[in-house]
């Protein structure tokens, strides 16, 4: 039997990037990612690597400047031959916050901790740096409760979510929230900011996993809806007669359950969401034909 290698990591990637990857394989693939083995996204890692090698050299060229000091100032800037300049100082700042953080890949860790050995680098430039960062994050998780409690215990909120300030430019909360669940994913997310977010996971207000909160919350919808009008289909007949939707209901609920249903026949839907459905269809509230 010939292994189709190729084919079986492009499925553990489309599945990490979907959410669905097991914890416990993601953990053995992540360890891989982080000995610098593995890329969940094959071609960005090419192209990312160029990216990082390039801004490597260009800091080491500076520091020729500095007396072998390579702590360029975050908006420090290199002028490339073309004219362009390059933000090598943010990005080293990237780089000391990927590794506070533990996300930092072990083979950069390892070429940028041989500079830390020899004198020429600090991993903790100064206090203010770590202290901007825990300010922005804990006042985004703040938010995140604040909307929690102004919105029945949710705190599940969409990836285009912002909240508005009274000065300066919007929180984009929404993006902070996927970004916070993609390094839970992936193992990365910093264990303090993990535990604090379990808590709410804990409490019911948020999920780690958005694709399961949105399924629920259709098959809410979908379950309201047989109760009143005696079943799924009757109810989305009138609906779709009257072009009315009650609140709650979402308007693409005969799309999401037809998709359901072929993925049923397919041999594709999860069995614990084929139980459920399967409830409806057992209480005369749903028809699987």
């Amino acid at each position: 039997m010939k292994l189709r290698l190729g084919r079986w990591l492009c499925a553990q990637r489309l599945n990490y990037r979907r959410g669905k990857l097991k914890p416990d394989r993601l953990k053995l693939l992540q360890s891989l990612v982080e000995e610098g083995k593995l890329s969940w996204d094959n071609q960005e890692r090419r192209g990312n690597d160029a990216a990082w090698e390039k801004h490597y050299k260009l800091l080491l060229q500076w520091s020729e400047e500095h007396d072998g000091d390579c702590n360029m100032p975050v908006t420090g800037k290199v002028l490339l031959g073309d004219g362009s300049i390059a933000g090598v100082g943010l990005w080293l700042y990237h780089q000391r916050a990927a590794y506070r953080s533990g996300s930092l890949r072990k083979d950069r860790e390892e070429i940028l901790q041989a500079l830390v050995t020899s004198g020429r680098l600090e991993w903790l430039r100064n206090a203010s740096e770590i202290n901007t960062d825990n300010d922005s994050w804990d006042e985004k998780f703040d938010l995140l409760k604040k909307h929690a409690e102004e919105n029945n215990n949710d705190c599940n909120v969409n990836l285009y979510h912002r909240v508005e300030r009274e000065a300066g430019p919007p929180v984009l909360l929404g993006r902070w929230l996927n970004k916070q669940r993609a390094d839970y994913r992936a193992g990365t997310l910093r264990s303090d900011r993990q535990e604090r977010l379990q808590t709410l996971v804990d409490q019911k207000k948020l999920t780690w996993f958005f694709f399961d909160y949105d399924w629920d919350v259709r098959f809410s919808s979908l379950k309201s809806l047989a109760e009143k009008y005696g079943t799924v289909e009757a109810g989305i007949a009138r609906h779709r007669k009257h072009h009315t939707y009650d609140h709650g209901h979402d308007e693409g609920i005969s799309r999401w359950l037809t998709y359901q249903k072929r993925s049923r026949q397919r041999g594709k839907l999860l069995a614990s969401r084929e139980k459920q459905l399967q409830l409806l269809v057992d209480q005369g509230l749903m028809f699987w034909d």
